[in-house]
């Protein structure tokens, strides 16, 4: 069984982010994205409006220190989403091959 990880995420192109981002908790985003600097958090936000990406980095600063199981089970939620959008058809890992690299 291919596994994708969190890692693989941050390798989505644009729109393919940004229809994973339309499906998941902006909550679950701000956990999901503690912890990373700056270089991993950009295909998330290079996905969004400005706005909305600074929103999401004032959300990330207020929410201070988050639990590291809370962290971990954000980006499950996000690898099992963009899993299930993947098994759709909706979004494509990897050049399109079917191939996950």
């Amino acid at each position: 069984e291919e596994l994708v990880t969190f890692a693989m995420l941050q390798r989505l192109d644009a729109p393919a982010m940004g229809r994973l981002l339309r499906d998941v908790d902006n909550a679950v985003l701000v956990d999901a994205l503690k912890g990373l600097n700056d270089d991993e958090r950009n295909p998330f936000f290079a996905a969004m409006s400005s706005r909305a990406a600074d929103g999401v980095r004032e959300e990330i600063e207020a929410r201070g220190r988050v639990p590291k199981a809370d962290v971990d089970r954000a980006r499950r939620t996000l690898v099992t989403t963009a899993r299930a959008l993947a098994d759709a058809g909706e979004i494509v890992f990897g050049d399109g091959d079917d191939r996950y690299l």
